[in-house]
């Protein structure tokens, strides 16, 4: 993943990243982006994070579901647009 930073966060927030086949959970990387090496409080606006996460198996045919959560609430994040509207709490890309 590539993470754009637009403003500084105001809390580091835990990536995770699913991979569903058939409505089913079948792999999964919950993390703090860039392996922790570089906090999101710490992030400067424009800076653009490299962010890995390995899920260990085939993903053939899989629905792969990415977003942010609060370590603290568990609460996710919204998930923007390219037009900065809101489209859930999550981003997914289908193979």
């Amino acid at each position: 993943l590539t993470w754009y930073a637009p403003q500084t966060p105001g809390a580091d927030y835990a990536v995770f990243v699913h991979a569903e086949r058939n409505g089913a959970r079948i792999a999964q990387h919950d993390g703090d982006p860039a392996g922790g090496r570089y906090p999101m409080t710490q992030w400067q606006p424009g800076d653009l994070v490299l962010d890995e996460h390995q899920l260990g198996q085939s993903l053939l045919g899989a629905r792969i579901v990415i977003g942010l959560y609060r370590r603290d609430t568990g609460q996710r994040l919204p998930a923007l647009d390219a037009a900065g509207n809101v489209i859930g709490d999550s981003f997914s890309l289908t193979q």
